[in-house]
């Protein structure tokens, strides 16, 4: 919608011929007929423009909204990049397309994800990643039969959960080794 809150789900009619005359302001009326208008983003958040993906299954879409954020604490992750200005808090929604039901939404905090165009988040069948870039992580979600997201794994300062274990393992060896010289 022109507002940014809401989405408004139409279906094709189809083509037809017809002898008559169309009138050049309900031409799109002629072709579509609304299902749904359903509100999505409230108060501030606003939703992406240039950002949709259609699962493989054809059942749900994939939408983003995103709110500025004036928070100025930097993200704990010694990885993250703290020369970002603009972050927001970033929403991504899974909607039913049969009747505009929110089946999931997820929110990523004080980041930056680059949504034009897709760039920063990809989807190959079931699987949904996003790219932080504000934290340098891949998030990877499996997206269920019935639309909700199930966190995979996260690719960033860590591959697993005990890459930290094993390099702490790891560090306290070395030092005990040169300890020894």
């Amino acid at each position: 919608s022109k507002s940014l809150h809401e989405i408004l789900v139409y279906r094709f009619r189809g083509l037809c011929y017809s002898e008559e005359k169309i009138h050049p302001e309900k031409i799109f009326s002629h072709f579509f007929q609304l299902l749904y208008e359903k509100n999505l983003a409230f108060n501030h958040d606003f939703l992406c423009k240039d950002f949709c993906l259609m699962t493989e299954c054809g059942n749900y879409t994939i939408l983003a909204s995103t709110e500025k954020n004036d928070d100025s604490t930097f993200s704990d992750n010694p990885n993250a990049l703290n020369c970002f200005t603009n972050l927001e808090d970033i929403s991504f929604y899974v909607v039913a397309l049969s009747n505009g039901e929110i089946k999931h939404k997820i929110t990523f905090k004080t980041d930056f994800i680059h949504l034009a165009h897709n760039s920063g988040v990809y989807l190959f069948q079931d699987l949904f990643a996003v790219l932080s870039l504000q934290n340098q992580t891949i998030h990877i979600f499996h997206i269920k039969a019935n639309g909700t997201l199930v966190p995979v794994q996260k690719l960033g300062m860590y591959c697993f959960e005990d890459d930290d274990h094993i390099l702490s393992t790891q560090k306290k060896a070395e030092e005990q080794f040169t300890g020894r010289w």
